[in-house]
């Protein structure tokens, strides 16, 4: 998932360099005589694929980006952490913003802790009563 801008152009450029790579490997695929075709076949579809996954994560991030999506859904704990960053990008946040939003008494690094770990600690931090 691309969380942010940083990210969201390098995603662009990969996307572009492969699809350039893929130009090239059609182009130059009859030239290659000693490989069997169906090597030329995988490779091909592999490069379509990770194509299409990283135009996949560019449409989801300009979708929120562009408030196209009003309503985030997550269906178990673990989709939460995915949840709040679509959340934070379709509000227009900074993770200070959310962290502030979300509770006034947390300190921006604690909402980054728990985002790096996939919110796994949350249930300890709730079970123990300790302040996230």
């Amino acid at each position: 998932m691309i969380t942010n801008e940083r990210q969201y152009r390098i995603t662009r450029k990969k996307a572009h360099d492969l699809a350039r790579a893929i130009e090239e490997f059609d182009i130059n695929s009859d030239s290659w005589i000693d490989v069997h075709p169906r090597l030329l076949q995988t490779e091909r579809e592999g490069m379509e694929s990770q194509l299409k996954e990283l135009r996949e994560e560019m449409e989801e991030y300009e979708r929120l980006k562009s408030a196209e999506i009003s309503v985030i859904s997550v269906g178990s704990f673990e989709e939460l952490a995915d949840g709040l960053i679509k959340a934070r990008i379709a509000g227009g946040l900074s993770q200070r913003a959310l962290a502030r939003r979300l509770n006034p008494s947390w300190h921006f690094s604690q909402l980054v802790r728990l985002g790096r770990g996939g919110f796994r600690r949350v249930n300890h931090y709730i079970g123990c009563g300790m302040p996230l």
